[in-house]
């Protein structure tokens, strides 16, 4: 936790949730695009950093968007794709 310095370091997201069919009350967090699992092992959440939404890289690298598929706000493809969960070299 090193890298967060101050509140700027850090983001509010928006999470789409859908609820598990044979887990009673619980909830798994799906990309709003492709409804893909992003709490599954085989794929690795993104969060965008000007709008604050949480997707599947999969999905914006398909898509070749510049806006948030959730918000429509333009974000740069480059600089504003952070991953949730990184590696330790890429952390």
């Amino acid at each position: 936790v090193a890298h967060v310095r101050a509140l700027k370091d850090v983001k509010q997201c928006l999470i789409t949730w859908k609820e598990c069919e044979n887990e009673q009350g619980l909830r798994r967090m799906v990309c709003p695009v492709s409804r893909e699992d992003l709490d599954a092992g085989s794929s690795r959440a993104v969060v965008i950093w000007a709008s604050g939404a949480v997707v599947s890289p999969k999905s914006l690298k398909e898509l070749k968007l510049k806006e948030c598929p959730v918000t429509g706000k333009p974000f740069d493809p480059d600089k504003d794709v952070i991953p949730l969960a990184p590696e330790g070299e890429d952390l």
